[in-house]
This record gives C-alpha cells, structure tokens and sequence, in this order.
C-alpha cells in the first residue's frame, strides 16, 4: 500500500536513487537533495511502498518582489505605486523543481497525489500561481500537467545541460486580487 511522507535527511539515499532512475541527465546529487530537504523554502514529497522510495516530489517558494500589476488596482498593501506611476505587488510563487514516480509504478495516480499535495501545501503558504520547465519533447509529462490545469507559457532554448529546449508552463492556484476586482469572483 502506498503512502505518503514529507522527505528527511534518512530518505536521501533512496531519494537519489529514484532521481537517478529517473533523470538520466539532469537528476540532482546527493548534495543538492540534501540541501533541499533542510530548506524552509523547499517541499520534499515523497510516495512510499513499505521502505522503498517509489515517487518524489520537490517544490519552491520565493517571494517575487514587484511583480507587475495592469489594470485596475483595488485598496490594499500588497500594492506599492511607485514614482514612475506603475503599480506593482509582492506574491509568493512556487516552482515545481521536480516530479518523478519509479517506472514500475507508473499509471497509478502516484504523480497525481504527489502534485496534489503539493498544491494544497502551496496553497497554504500563500503561494499564487506555480512555474515549471520540462523538456519540450517530453509530451507524457507535458499531456500530465496540461491534464492538471497547467498550460504552456514559453520555451527556453537550450535550457538543460544536454541543450535540449525547455517548455515553461504555469498554473494560477487562486485569482489574483485584481482579477477579484475586475471580474467580481
């Protein structure tokens, strides 16, 4: 029976394992595992089956300082007008750095709770709208996260180490307060 666990220091081996299964070029090292699974920006998700690691999720939040606002701006802090007129806003984004579930548990709905329960834990830390790269010829995951309200924003050329492109997707997790404003819901 599946379960799910937040990831710590003790799952590194086995987490590193399945990245290594997983992303044969790209996978993170034992290093950069471990320093996300201490970080307080970091959410290290994890399906296991009795001791064994078979799915792993990895998402981020940072505060984005400024981000551009248009339109119609209601009363609140978050707003800052500056002197040049623009008006911005902080928000708190989340990227989701990384999804992968061992082959021989794949088709079982693993990658969709590991998202899921990120999303909720996203929600809850205030974070608005979620980023990602895969790689543009990866259409499985791009069918699996356009399937769960993702859509396309952009490419970035030559975006992973092997100089394969990167499509840029993204999901809104909530309407922003100006879309409240403009469109009442």
């Amino acid at each position: 029976m599946v379960r799910y666990v937040k990831a710590d220091v003790r799952y590194l081996p086995k987490i590193e394992a399945l990245e290594n299964a997983c992303f044969t070029v790209d996978a993170f090292s034992r290093r950069r595992l471990r320093n996300l699974v201490v970080s307080q920006h970091a959410i290290v998700l994890l399906a296991m089956d009795g001791d064994d690691v078979i799915g792993c999720t990895i998402g981020l939040t940072r505060k984005r300082v400024g981000y551009r606002e248009s339109g119609v701006v209601g009363q609140n802090e978050k707003f800052k007008t500056h002197d040049s007129g623009l008006t911005t806003r902080d928000s708190i984004v989340g990227r989701l750095y990384s999804i992968c579930v061992r082959e021989d548990y794949r088709c079982r709905n693993i990658a969709t709770e590991l998202l899921s329960w990120l999303e909720d834990i996203f929600s809850t830390r205030g974070v608005e709208r979620i980023t990602l790269e895969v790689r543009e010829h990866n259409m499985p995951a791009r069918r699996f996260y356009e399937k769960h309200g993702f859509s396309e924003k952009d490419i970035i050329t030559n975006y992973y180490r092997d100089g394969v492109n990167a499509v840029k997707m993204e999901k809104c997790l909530k309407h922003s307060i100006e879309e409240t404003i403009l469109t009442g819901s």
